[in-house]
């Protein structure tokens, strides 16, 4: 990873001010080897000006015993330990305590490059909007600067996310913390939570400004949680897109029609590819029927290729073929 320059963006931080201008919300379980990285990462920020809450959620590991030995150095990181209740949750207490103007979110297995904060905060103060958004890449950052981006500006920002789908994740993003208001994350929502929390914020946001270059370093490993609890994983989904319309706006925006049965063919591809129990394949096939009928659509809205795909789900859970044709018409068994 690139070193800070000599002299880092912003003042340095003092005790005796009320708040940082950022706070960054890092919940930690049990995954110590790429802890060091993320909190490097931090350390290595251009802008000065932050906080971080470490926050140990109950992994009973020494977790939060290796976060403060990490950062006994630097005042900036607070490390408060919490019984087990989910990242959801953990985030929400992040939320309740954070101080900041600004608020982002890092996660233990990951890593920021070192123009993070300085990047998206200044798009921010530049452009008066409530949310500034980066892409990620899935490869550690090199000592090259990443590529410039025009600042994309857009006033929609919910049918803009539906029409394009581009960076649902919470870390992607520094957020205006007063514009958040009570947003929160739903604990139930077990790896789309933050899809929820996401959509939930920029229904309320009247701007947002988006720069299409990586700041943010996603690690895919076995214990990331959409790789982990596949059935689990799943059925949240479902219930995340169950709960979709509810936190867009009135009357709902034109493109949501198009980006629901998106979601629900990626469920329905999901359901047929992984290996499920009988009964958990069943369950998604009904929910996908319940959920297209609720909206207003149906199997016949999708695409020819889309719909012989739900056939071929339904093959596999064993319905007849009356099911497949008129599902329209009638529930799944």
């Amino acid at each position: 990873m690139r070193p800070p320059p000599p002299h880092p963006i912003g003042p340095p931080p003092d005790a005796a001010r009320d708040r940082p201008l950022v706070s960054v919300i890092l919940p930690m379980y049990q995954v110590k080897d790429y802890l060091p990285e993320a909190i490097a990462s931090l350390k290595a920020q251009t802008l000065r000006d932050w906080e971080c809450l470490c926050l140990d959620d109950g992994s009973g590991n020494g977790m939060a015993e290796l976060a403060r030995e990490l950062t006994q150095d630097d005042p900036r990181f607070i490390v408060k330990a919490f019984p087990n209740a989910g990242v959801a949750a953990t985030r929400n207490r992040g939320l309740d305590l954070a101080r900041g103007r600004f608020v982002a979110f890092l996660d233990q297995d990951d890593a920021y490059h070192p123009t993070y904060l300085e990047t998206l905060a200044e798009a921010i103060e530049r452009t008066g909007a409530d949310c500034a958004m980066c892409l990620y890449q899935s490869t550690p950052f090199g000592q090259e600067p990443p590529p410039p981006a025009k600042a994309q500006i857009i006033d929609d920002p919910c049918d803009w996310l539906l029409r394009t789908g581009i960076t649902i994740t919470v870390w992607t993003k520094l957020w205006r913390r007063e514009a958040l208001g009570d947003v929160r994350f739903d604990p139930t929502l077990y790896g789309s939570d933050d899809a929820l929390f996401t959509y939930s914020a920029f229904a309320r946001f009247r701007r947002v400004v988006f720069l299409g270059t990586p700041l943010y370093f996603y690690r895919r490993h076995a214990g990331a949680v959409s790789l982990r609890g596949e059935c689990r994983y799943l059925l949240a989904c479902l219930r995340f897109t169950q709960r979709w319309p509810k936190v867009l706006p009135k009357p709902l925006p034109r493109t949501f029609r198009k980006a629901m049965l998106k979601a629900l063919s990626d469920h329905v591809k999901t359901a047929y590819r992984a290996n499920l129990p009988l009964t958990v394949r069943r369950a998604i096939a009904r929910r996908v029927l319940v959920l297209l009928r609720t909206n207003g659509l149906s199997v016949w809205d999708w695409s020819w290729g889309k719909r012989c795909r739900w056939w071929a789900l339904c093959r596999r859970c064993g319905w007849p073929f009356v099911i497949r044709v008129r599902a329209r018409r009638r529930e799944a068994p």
